[in-house]
Order: structure tokens, then sequence, then C-alpha cells
């Protein structure tokens, strides 16, 4: 009997999203502790086939999107001739892949994902925080709140509370004001309002927000800022 090659031996899953059926390679989602538990599980007594093995008895991932599943396939195995770094997706296939590989707790694939996004130009200082918020990018929600906070126009944009929420709205909209649209000032305000969020998101450490604490300036409500959103992994820029 010949011997499985350690590298290039692989086993194929069938996986059901909605109504719609995935013949996969079962390495990618080796890199998930919950899929590797899945597949440690031994075959049932009862005579029924194991999940994942066919059509007629595949894995049933419920409450998933075909259309997120796909854009997670097109990172988990890209095409020899896109490659990893030249995939050619939307903003809402990025976050579809990223959304799952949280989930699933896939680090690679999920900073990856991140990566792509970050370099986007066209996600709002509101989206950011959004994303941040929901899937827990440290590095992206002080940044994208500064960002928010010095810009009058998205501040005025009445779609701001559907993504932000009313409180975090209604608070930047008064470090606006009160910070005159100036960057060092507004970073200190936005990490003492958010002091706590930025804590536990790890965002900043304890020291760095007790050290904060300025006096507040007259609200100067005609100060417009001409920023636009940009990631950047310096904090000296939040200076």
């Amino acid at each position: 009997m010949p011997d499985r090659h350690s590298d290039f031996y692989w086993e194929n899953m069938v996986v059901q999203v909605e109504d719609t059926l995935f013949h996969v390679p079962r390495h990618g989602f080796a890199q998930s502790e919950a899929f590797r538990d899945m597949f440690r599980l031994p075959a049932p007594k009862n005579g029924k086939g194991v999940e994942g093995q066919s059509d007629d008895h595949p894995i049933v991932l419920e409450g998933y999107k075909v259309k997120d599943f796909e854009s997670f396939l097109k990172l988990l195995y890209p095409s020899m001739e896109s490659g990893i770094s030249g995939l050619a997706m939307t903003k809402e296939e990025w976050v579809g892949a990223l959304k799952l590989a949280t989930i699933w707790q896939m680090d690679k694939a999920r900073g990856y994902a991140i990566t792509k996004l970050m370099s986007m130009k066209d996600i709002r200082p509101a989206e950011a925080v959004n994303l941040a918020r929901e899937y827990r990018i440290s590095n992206w929600l002080l940044p994208a709140l500064i960002d928010l906070a010095i810009n009058r126009h998205e501040l005025e944009d009445d779609g701001i509370e559907a993504l932000v929420g009313l409180k975090t709205a209604f608070i930047l909209r008064g470090i606006y004001l009160r910070a005159n649209g100036g960057r060092p000032r507004t970073c200190a305000m936005v990490q003492e309002q958010f002091k706590e969020e930025l804590i536990e998101i790890g965002a900043i450490e304890k020291d760095a927000a007790a050290a904060v604490n300025l006096p507040l300036p007259r609200a100067n409500r005609y100060k417009r800022s001409r920023h636009v959103y940009a990631y950047s992994s310096s904090d000296d820029d939040l200076n």
C-alpha cells in the first residue's frame, strides 16, 4: 500500500451554505480550531455517511450567506493566475471574507482581509469605525474616530448614526466643536471620551489613557476640516 504524501494528499469536503453545495479542500479550513475539532469527530454508528463526504451528507453551515462564503473561498484558495496579492475583490467581498475569517478565528486570512481593506481609498471614517468595532480591528478604531471627529462633512451626514450609533455621533460632533478642528487636541479628546472602549479593544494602553487630560477650548462651529480618511499605522500621525 503506497504512503500518502504528507503535504500533497488533500481530502475534500462538501459544504452546504443556504441552498448551494461547495466541494472544497479540507486543508485550508484546518487553520480553524472549530473545523479541526469537527474533522476529529468519529464516524456515526447509525450507518449514516460522515458529514462532508458526499452531496447527500454535507457539512451544513447555518446562518451564513453564499456571497460571504464565496468571498472567503477566493481568499482561502486564490487562483494560480492572481495569487493572493492579486485578488480583485470589492469592498463588500473583502468585508464578507473578513467576517468569516473572524468568526472561524483564521488569523492569517483575517489579517490579509484587514490589510486589503486598509488599502482602499473609498472607506469613509464612519465605515471604518463600524468595521473596527464589529470585527475588533484594534489599530483601526482610534484613527477612524479621530478622522471622523475632524471631518465636518462626515459629521453632518444624516447616515452617520446608522454606522456609529447615536451616542458616538453626538460625542464626536461635540468634540469637533470644542477642538476647533485641531488634530492633536482632537486626538486627546477622542482618547478621553472613548478610553474604556479603546482599552478594551487593545487600541491604547491603560497608562496612555490615564495621561489624557486637556482643557477644552471654546467652540468654533464654523471651522471646516478638509481631512480625508486614510489609515496610518504610525502613532506619530495622530499627534
